[in-house]
């Protein structure tokens, strides 16, 4: 979760710069020039407009763990299309036709998200969901069994309404990018368990070893008293 979120404001940065040269952050409409052929499915298609255009030359500060269908971390090869935020390299889901002007609260970056609506993965950040918002703010949210992330008042993160940053017409799925790959499993519903955890579990499984066998061990002296054998101590 630290490593998300700290690579998240990072992005942002470049998010603000890209927009005060492009009036929006990297979207169809400024895949062009130099940019051309910089979209398509995948977050990874958007954000490599950052590369090619000379924002950043680093891979690293796209990723996150859990985000994305592979093991592989950045390498920090750009050197063509391929190269540049291949599968694996990002793990941020990314949501386009956005900009500094779009409302505040508004959802730029998200992670874990795994390729299935609007779901995140809880087997990564101890079950918490990790979002990038217009104004700049990393927010965690606790991901529910559903999968999708709680944002209080019994809401998650996508639903619409006129109350939300959707409005009365809701999130437009379209604007939704994965990270390439999306996973293709489906995560657990509950968080893995703390070290401590385990640590207190073992500790009572050995008391109550402890304490089976000194009743077993009792039995068997009174059991030997009655019969007149003395048994002996191992």
């Amino acid at each position: 979760m630290t490593e998300a979120t700290s690579n998240a404001k990072q992005v942002f940065y470049l998010l603000v710069e890209f927009d005060q040269d492009y009036g929006q952050f990297p979207s169809d409409a400024t895949a062009v020039d130099e940019l051309e052929g910089y979209r398509g499915e995948f977050s990874n298609d958007y954000l490599a407009q950052f590369i090619v255009g000379g924002y950043t030359k680093s891979e690293e500060i796209f990723y996150a763990k859990g985000g994305s269908g592979t093991k592989k971390r950045p390498d920090n090869v750009i050197d063509n299309r391929n190269d540049q935020l291949s599968e694996g390299e990002c793990g941020f889901a990314y949501i386009k036709d956005l900009s500094t002007k779009s409302p505040s609260d508004t959802p730029v970056l998200l992670t874990p998200m795994y390729g299935d609506g609007y779901k995140f993965n809880t087997d990564t950040h101890e079950g918490k969901a990790a979002v990038l918002r217009v104004d700049g703010a990393v927010k965690q949210f606790r991901i529910n069994t559903n999968g999708h992330a709680n944002i209080g008042g019994g809401k998650t993160l996508f639903d619409g309404g006129a109350d939300s940053v959707w409005g009365a017409e809701g999130f437009d799925a379209s604007k939704l990018c994965y990270a390439k790959t999306p996973y293709k499993f489906t995560p657990s519903i509950i968080p893995k368990a703390k070290p401590k955890v385990w640590l207190m579990g073992g500790l009572v499984l050995l008391l109550v070893v402890v304490i089976v066998k000194g009743i077993y061990e009792s039995r068997k002296r009174v059991l030997a008293k009655r019969t007149g054998s003395c048994p002996q101590d191992k």
